[in-house]
């Protein structure tokens, strides 16, 4: 996590660049430090959850990096994790919504609107980047059992719930955007967080 409260995300064009302090040094790099090993995650994703319930979308700021490493172990990652993370953002982009729909009719000074852009930013990066990974799995499920009937894929599970929930989540996104946002952030293409 960026020690500075005044950080810009910056969306990445590869994952690897959140880790790029050297050529990024202006933008919210991950610290690398935060999580060593996969098995780590389960307690960081708890904590998580449990800043989101006391500081509602705003937890984000705190713990991005927990979900960038559940993104980057993401095959080592328990699917109780990558379930507990999925269903996070999920709730997370609501509550944000709900927020950032009360930002857009009040004035607010640079530092709280950087802020809110960061939330955004950081909260559908992870979403875009997690649900890729999901539908990754997908296909590699529909793959096995279409090759062998018989043979049981553990991401079965996760993509039970992932499939269950993954409209609404992009509803929510699709919500998001439509509150037009762009007036009132720093230096920023909307469309820039979905492509």
């Amino acid at each position: 996590m960026t020690s500075n409260e005044h950080f810009t995300f910056r969306i990445p064009d590869r994952l690897e660049e959140l880790e790029d302090e050297q050529n990024f040094p202006n933008f919210y790099t991950v610290n690398c430090s935060t999580v060593r090993n996969p098995a780590e995650l389960s307690s960081r994703i708890a904590e998580a959850e449990r800043r989101f319930k006391s500081q509602g979308p705003d937890f984000i700021l705190e713990t991005f990096d927990y979900f960038y490493f559940v993104i980057k172990f993401y095959k080592n990652v328990d699917i109780e994790v990558r379930n507990q993370a999925w269903t996070l953002l999920n709730r997370s982009m609501l509550a944000l919504y709900s927020q950032l729909n009360q930002f857009t009719s009040e004035n607010f000074h640079l530092d709280q609107r950087r802020m809110q852009q960061n939330k955004l930013q950081m909260i559908v990066c992870a979403f875009v980047l997690l649900s890729d990974l999901f539908e990754d799995d997908d296909s590699i499920v529909e793959i096995v059992e279409n090759h062998n009937r018989k043979k049981k894929n553990k991401s079965t599970k996760s993509s039970k719930l992932y499939e269950d929930s993954k409209h609404q989540a992009i509803s929510t996104m699709l919500q998001l955007f439509t509150l037009r946002l762009g007036r009132h952030w720093i230096d920023i293409n909307m469309a820039s967080i979905i492509v």
